[in-house]
């Protein structure tokens, strides 16, 4: 790169900003504490415009730089959501970093900044109608794409692979021998594990605590998704109450085993979505403890291939990662 570069990622709830230089190496890192949740909540973008702004200001400033001396700025996430920034219509998958790369739209925001900035699409798993009959077959991704591109630079090995990206949300990608994203399956298995600790019966049993990634218990997470096997995760979660009043009282075993009754739906759905797919391999990205006990509880399934783990962010966050090699392939940079 001639001149230094920002990569913004935004999510719902956060915005992070990284600057690079000349040789793509991070020199400054900005976060915000706002997301297009705030504009969903007002009404407006606003806040968002603002929390760019500041972001892409501190940056420079902190590095007496100026905005001539930006290359230019690459934006992906939910920031191209219609409570974004600017809504960049999802393209349909398969595509591959090469397809994203040729639907970035260029947009100069005088409100945010002067330097024209990349806004990277999101995927979507079908087009045509939705009804009824075919909604299933629907999923969407704003953000993933940008980090699956980054795995897949770094680990595809000329056969399908699955990616699993754990969060407030759990993001399954299917890539073919290709490396193209073939579709996505999304569910809300963190947000049920947050409702559960903290809003239901079960928040005394857990100890209103999610576990902690010194504190996870293979074993306990196991059997909690044994019972929701057999059971479903309404009946297996009320058994960590029973658990809990008269077998085991340490809370945060109960919460390991709250955890595996979570994580067997995103099992049980992943197993159904893959059918006639194929994987040759399975990356969980991350390192926490829901990633810890999805690979586990894959690798327990036994049909997804072999089961690896991934730390992602190493001196690039994998946003960032994912970014670059889409602005390589458009000749952007």
């Amino acid at each position: 790169m001639e001149k230094f570069l920002i990569a913004i990622d935004a999510g719902t709830t956060n915005t992070r900003a990284a600057l690079l230089d000349q040789e793509g190496k991070l020199i400054g890192l900005q976060k915000a504490a706002v997301g297009v949740r705030n504009t969903a909540i007002d009404g407006d973008n606003h806040k968002l415009r603002e929390a760019v702004k500041g972001c892409i200001k501190a940056l420079l400033t902190n590095r007496g730089l100026l905005m001539a001396d930006l290359g230019g700025i690459v934006a992906s996430g939910m920031i191209t959501s219609n409570v974004g920034l600017v809504e960049v219509p999802h393209i349909c998958a398969p595509a591959d970093a090469k397809t994203l790369a040729e639907n970035v739209r260029t947009i100069t925001l005088p409100e945010v900044c002067d330097c024209p900035i990349w806004f990277i699409p999101g995927i979507k798993s079908a087009q045509g109608p939705i009804g009824l009959d075919n909604f299933e077959d629907m999923d969407i991704m704003r953000g993933e794409e940008v980090e699956s591109v980054a795995v897949i630079a770094q680990l595809h090995r000329g056969e399908p692979m699955l990616l699993v990206l754990p969060g407030s949300h759990t993001k399954f990608v299917a890539v073919d021998r290709a490396r193209q994203i073939t579709g996505s399956l999304t569910t809300i298995a963190g947000e049920l594990l947050s409702a559960i600790t903290q809003d239901t019966i079960l928040a005394d049993a857990v100890g209103r605590q999610f576990v902690a990634p010194g504190d996870y218990d293979p074993e306990l997470m196991a059997a909690g998704y044994k019972e929701a096997e057999k059971y479903g995760l309404g009946r297996a979660a009320f058994l960590g109450r029973i658990l809990n009043q008269f077998a085991i009282k340490d809370k945060t075993k109960i919460a390991n085993y709250i955890l595996g009754t979570v994580i067997q739906g995103d099992v049980q759905a992943a197993e159904q979505w893959l059918k006639g797919r194929g994987t040759g391999h399975t990356v969980v990205c991350g390192t926490g403890t829901m990633s810890r006990a999805l690979a586990d509880a894959l690798a327990m399934d036994g049909g997804f291939g072999e089961v690896a783990m991934f730390d992602g962010d190493g001196e690039l966050p994998l946003s960032t990662m994912g970014a670059l090699e889409i602005l390589r392939q458009g000749n952007y940079i």
